[in-house]
């Protein structure tokens, strides 16, 4: 659209390097390359550059959202999905566990899905689960320790609209979001 190009030109000759490509009032997100570009110039040296962007993938993101929830006991949350490519949004996750505490469940109520880590050792007090194509749990502060023997091995997406959610534990979680969304 004529503001999406609008927006693409303010991208491109911002002073900030690497910033992403947002459009649409800054309401979405578009991943990629240039590919190839050619420039045109008059002997006053004005002219235009005329550049090919590749798409990442054949969709647009929403503005990443992280959503913190401080625990301790149960507690529930509202998290909100506007994903229009695919039927679930794959979210991330990250943990910080309190102190000798060694277990904690998130459940989506609206899914079913009930996401548990059970007898994490205390050196495993930071946690993040990839949740979108990598599915893998990692502990923070040291990556090359398997997290694995205390996850469950369920991994919570968000369905269309309002989730529900409840946490049962100690400590603080981050959901980390980036809804998939059409062109249009």
């Amino acid at each position: 659209t004529n503001e999406e190009l609008e927006d693409i030109s303010h991208w491109l000759f911002s002073p900030e390097e690497y910033k992403p490509l947002m459009v649409d009032n800054q309401s979405k997100v578009y991943y990629g390359m240039f590919v190839d570009g050619s420039i045109w110039q008059n002997g006053a040296k004005h002219g235009y550059l005329t550049l090919q962007f590749q798409l990442d993938s054949g969709h647009g993101y929403s503005v990443l959202q992280n959503t913190d929830v401080r625990v301790n006991g149960t507690r529930t949350v509202t998290l909100n999905s506007r994903h229009t490519v695919g039927k679930y949004n794959e979210i991330d996750i990250e943990i910080e566990l309190a102190n000798n505490e060694s277990a904690l469940t998130i459940e989506n109520l609206t899914t079913g899905q009930k996401l548990t880590l059970k007898n994490v050792p205390q050196e495993c007090r930071h946690i993040r689960i990839y949740n979108d194509k990598l599915k893998h749990i990692a502990n923070v502060d040291n990556p090359s320790q398997n997290m694995r023997p205390y996850f469950n091995k369920e991994f919570i997406h968000l369905s269309y609209g309002t989730n529900t959610v409840k946490i049962t534990g100690v400590g603080k979680v981050r959901f980390i979001s980036q809804a998939k969304l059409t062109f249009i």
